[in-house]
């Protein structure tokens, strides 16, 4: 496994702040490193998710969250918690139903999903076994060609 140094956050994109009224402060707190572990469960995750690529493009989204979490999980003495593929996997399904619904604020986009926050929501993308393996871990991994996720509609 290559270890990449971890990056700086990125200024939000001026481009993309127009669409918040105001920052989320939680995911301000996020970015500062200053939340308890114990306190940041899955919906937390979905939450700061959702802030972060409503105000930054999708890669650079996809860099904090992952630098966050690396922390998070170093300071709860769980290094290697970090999973990539599940990280990834919920950052671009976030960010496709934020798209696509015009959501600009967090509580109107859950309560219009709330599917994101089922316990083993990804299993209708991947299998056990591939999800649980080190690659998927280490590496962001493609779902199975036979997942049974939702159909996109052509041209969208």
């Amino acid at each position: 496994m290559i270890d990449l140094p971890l990056m700086q956050p990125p200024p939000p994109d001026p481009s993309l702040t127009n669409l918040l009224v105001t920052r989320d402060p939680f995911v301000q707190t996020f970015e500062a490193d200053a939340l308890d572990p114990a306190d940041f469960g899955h919906l937390a995750h979905l939450r700061v998710a959702f802030g972060l690529l409503a105000e930054r493009p999708f890669l650079d989204a996809c860099a904090v969250m992952r630098r966050g979490l690396i922390g998070l999980a170093e300071r709860a003495g769980q290094a290697r918690r970090y999973h990539e593929t599940v990280t990834i996997a919920f950052m671009s399904l976030i960010n496709e139903r934020r798209i696509r619904g015009g959501f600009t604020a967090w509580e109107p986009f859950i309560a219009a999903h709330p599917e994101l926050t089922e316990r083993g929501f990804l299993a209708r993308y991947y299998s056990t076994a591939r999800l649980e393996s080190a690659l998927a871990r280490s590496s962001f991994v493609l779902p199975e060609q036979s997942a049974s996720g939702p159909e996109i509609p052509r041209g969208q």
